[in-house]
């Protein structure tokens, strides 16, 4: 069984396109994207055990320079939508999502709305770490992110505070 985690990595000013070329070919990065917002480069990773995930932290990303710092989020939970991916839906966000105890609810709330061929929701998991849900987006532009946000998520019981970071460039087969 493979384990998920989400890689926040925060990069010294003039290093994110090298830091990006250099972690994002590395072999357990299945996604990754640069981001405006409080961190510049979000990595999705896979691994087969935690052993792994470890040397992967430690060996790979710490010697990686210009890195200032990262944070890891584990998947819990995750749910990818189904639906082929729609060319003209070309922006992506990552909405981090904090909420409170009732987190699974949210999630699974999330899904749902997912599933009613809202196929711009590519994947919901559930994480560990300061923030509790992650919602990976494919927009056709930035105006559908905030009307995302503010008519749906929003209104979700036991939502406090979402984070919302647009990606600028992902690798070619990162759909």
């Amino acid at each position: 069984m493979s384990e998920r985690v989400y890689v926040q990595m925060l990069v010294q000013f003039g290093k994110i396109k090298e830091v990006f070329d250099q972690v994002s070919r590395s072999e357990n990065v299945v996604k990754a994207f640069m981001c405006t917002g409080d961190f510049d480069i979000l990595l999705k990773v896979e691994v087969n055990d935690t052993g792994i995930l470890a040397a992967f932290l430690t060996d790979k990303l710490e010697g990686v320079q210009g890195t200032i710092k990262s944070k890891t989020f584990l998947v819990l939970k995750n749910c990818e939508s189904s639906s082929p991916p729609n060319e003209n839906r070309k922006t992506k966000a990552f909405v981090f999502i904090d909420a409170e105890q009732k987190a699974l609810k949210v999630f699974n709330s999330i899904v749902e709305w997912q599933k009613k061929d809202e196929s711009f929701i590519r994947d919901v998991s559930l994480i560990t770490g300061e923030h509790d849900l992650i919602v990976d987006l494919a927009l056709t532009d930035l105006d559908e992110v905030g009307t995302f946000i503010t008519t749906y998520l929003s209104k979700l019981e036991g939502v406090i505070r979402t984070y919302t970071f647009v990606s600028f460039e992902n690798l070619p087969n990162s759909t």
